[in-house]
């Protein structure tokens, strides 16, 4: 590009750290094959192309990345000429995403730094339009935090630090590329991507960085509600929930977005932090959550989402058993009724909303063992999540732990045993008191 040759000639052009990724323990066999093709293919058609941004830096902590993004001059149009499986997605910033092995690789175009951008902000300063392209060492100056601003080339195994990346990442420290309030102000949601990479990688937040998250918290407000509960679940995903929760509480940014922005506003003013005893499953949750995470089992964003909200579902509950003929009708309303507040306030994935209603409504069916309901229930995809959640319960004192051991049990039994197991169970809860009521309102 003619603005970078000028940058050379002229010497403008932002100083740069080469360092050996060999002598890191970096090599071309660590990268996907469908990264490192594109890098290929775009770097064999005279572009500049380089594994980016949190790859690299996973890399370095010796972390083994969930993806890999590619970073190019190549503007968005020139790159589609040459994949044939691709397609452009953004609006606020153009990506290209390219099928290859079997993956979905994200290509972006290197980003200007230009005062021209600043012309599409709102009235708070946040950027709504960023398809002004640029040089590389502009793009490093425009991402967020200073270990993500790292440039990996496999061709010639050399990484490029344009802002001390490599050193922060040795002394576990978390900065932001410029001044923090104004990064802020540019995209409320880095202060929680800040929140989300301290707990991911166990790094201290800067101070400066910090006081900016304070000052500007009031600012998540003005961000969409896709892009809120997006980062909001990456944050639940991060390895160590319970610690990103807690900073949301310091930071002052809970007072804005997800939980207590749907309490607060709509059920009486529940809140995690003056009703900590009432989020205990949620806790439990999150603990499980964290646990699979560093596992690596599949986990499941609407499991946890039902654990955070079924204190809205049971208070709802209370309040509605006496409008309706059964306690199920009751259940049906508090769960329709609590998730239609929490899509309105937050958005949620239509998938993630029918788990936390399937795992809502199983919970009494668990208690019925009359006839082939039983053997129905197994029938339910969503049936082991449920389970899951009716454990955690036990877990809580909301339950016997009898009841989720004998259905992990049944599941796992023959045919032959099964009709047994449920002819002793229903005997043990009857003399509990629990069942057989509905029968006798039949019999009536």
């Amino acid at each position: 590009m003619v603005l970078g040759y000028f940058k050379k000639l002229f010497g403008t052009e932002e100083k740069r750290d080469t360092l050996d990724s060999y002598q890191l323990g970096i090599c071309q066999k660590k990268i996907s094959k469908g990264a490192l093709d594109t890098v290929e293919i775009l770097q064999r058609d005279g572009w500049q192309a380089f594994i980016v941004g949190g790859a690299v830096r996973d890399l370095i902590v010796g972390k083994k990345p969930k993806d890999f993004d590619v970073v190019t001059n190549a503007k968005p149009s020139e790159i589609k000429k040459l994949f044939k499986r691709c397609r452009l997605i953004g609006r606020r910033f153009k990506l290209v995403h390219i099928y290859l092995s079997n993956e979905v690789i994200e290509v972006s175009t290197f980003r200007s730094n230009s005062s021209d951008h600043l012309k599409k902000q709102d009235e708070y300063g946040r950027i709504l339009n960023d398809n002004i392209f640029g040089e590389q060492d502009e793009d490093a100056t425009r991402r967020d935090l200073t270990v993500n601003a790292l440039y990996y080339d496999p061709i010639k195994e050399e990484i490029y630090d344009y802002h001390s990346g490599f050193d922060d990442i040795r002394n576990k420290e978390l900065k932001i590329i410029g001044d923090p309030s104004k990064r802020f102000a540019e995209d409320p949601v880095r202060m929680i991507r800040t929140i989300r990479f301290a707990c991911k990688l166990d790094f201290k937040i800067n101070r400066s960085v910090a006081e900016a998250i304070y000052s500007q918290a009031h600012l998540v407000q003005n961000v969409p509600k896709a892009r809120l509960t997006e980062d909001i679940i990456k944050l639940l995903l991060s390895g160590n929930s319970k610690l990103g929760i807690r900073l949301l509480e310091k930071f002052q940014l809970n007072q804005h977005i997800f939980l207590s922005k749907v309490m607060d506003s709509r059920f009486e003013n529940i809140s995690l932090k003056n009703n900590d005893e009432d989020f205990n499953l949620a806790k439990l949750a999150l603990k499980e959550l964290d646990s699979r995470v560093k596992e690596e089992k599949s986990v499941s964003i609407g499991f946890v989402l039902a654990a955070f909200f079924w204190i809205l579902v049971n208070r709802v509950n209370l309040r509605l058993k006496g409008k309706f003929r059964s306690e199920s009708l009751a259940l049906h309303a508090a769960v329709k009724e609590t998730l239609r507040v929490c899509s309105s306030e937050l958005w949620i994935q239509k998938k993630h909303l029918l788990s936390m209603r399937e795992i809502w409504l199983m919970q009494n069916r668990f208690l019925k063992f009359n006839g082939k309901l039983p053997f129905r229930l197994l029938e339910n995809e969503r049936f082991t999540l449920a389970l899951r959640f009716l454990s955690l319960r036990a877990r809580n004192g909301e339950i016997s732990s009898l009841i989720p051991e004998w259905w992990d049990l049944f599941s796992k039994a023959s045919s032959r045993e099964r009709v047994s197991s449920i002819e002793k169970m229903k005997m043990v809860y009857n003399k509990s008191g629990y069942a057989g009521k509905r029968n006798t309102k039949r019999k009536r």
